[in-house]
């Protein structure tokens, strides 16, 4: 596992975040704390001026949930989701509102974005088909 760079300051703020986490949050770490999604997530996880709601290393994938003070601050996220995107993170936003009320869907979602991204990380491609005998 590499080392992600982050402020030392954030970490105290991080475990604090970690203890109060909102409903949303909470919710989305029962689905990200389970043996089933094949990797391990951090919650409130520092990196670089951030911390990120949840974290998984080996797909340097940062999943986000977001309330509504979000969509008043959304020229922070996008410019926050470009820089992390420049570090080589991949940001995934969930509304809390879908967490909350479909989260069956969000679950999917979440599914499928892994399985991209383990794919251009990783370059996994199908097998050619075995041509008839």
């Amino acid at each position: 596992m590499s080392y992600t760079y982050y402020r030392s300051d954030l970490k105290k703020k991080a475990r604090e975040n970690r203890h109060y986490m909102s409903a949303p949050e909470k919710k989305m770490w029962e689905i990200l704390s389970q043996k089933n999604m094949g990797y391990r997530f951090l919650r409130q996880k520092p990196i670089h001026n951030f911390i990120v709601d949840f974290y998984c290393a080996s797909l340097k994938l940062i999943i986000e949930v977001d309330g509504n003070s979000h969509g008043e601050q959304g020229k922070y996220d996008r410019e926050r989701t470009l820089f992390l995107n420049g570090l080589g993170f991949e940001v995934v936003r969930y509304w809390n509102n879908d967490v909350m009320m479909k989260l069956e869907g969000v679950y999917d979602d979440l599914f499928t974005k892994i399985e991209q991204r383990k794919k251009k990380l990783f370059n996994i491609q199908k097998p050619p088909p075995t041509p008839p005998l």
